[in-house]
């Protein structure tokens, strides 16, 4: 994200000088880090249901292995989308603030 916030410096210092406030600039920086975390959860999930569910496993290894079988439960996979939801809002609350403080004479000179 602080990449994608480098890149976009013109464009968040543009929308500051139509008046856009530091709330909006941190909210469209947080909201497309978490539409992004949770695309890639949604296809991460619906991959490992696919692939994977009911399948046998085998933990540890010679005489103490344990079998088991992979499931993948709804409950599963909304815990799975909370996580990334978390991680992804920590991931992008920091580059959001940077973004917001950006001085608007500096960023419009980047280019």
């Amino acid at each position: 994200m602080y990449a994608v916030v480098s890149s976009r410096s013109v464009e968040i210092a543009t929308l500051r000088a139509l008046g856009f406030g530091a709330f909006g600039i941190v909210a469209s920086v947080v909201a497309e880090a978490l539409t992004l975390a949770l695309i890639g959860a949604a296809a991460g999930s619906a991959m490992a249901w696919l692939l994977f569910s009911g399948d046998a496993i085998s933990i540890g290894g010679g005489s103490s292995t344990l079998i088991t079988t992979l499931t993948i439960t709804p409950s599963k996979l909304i815990t799975g989308l909370l996580w990334t939801g978390g991680v992804g809002l920590a991931g992008a609350l920091f580059p959001a603030i940077r973004a917001a403080r950006l001085a608007l004479a500096t960023a419009l000179r980047a280019t």
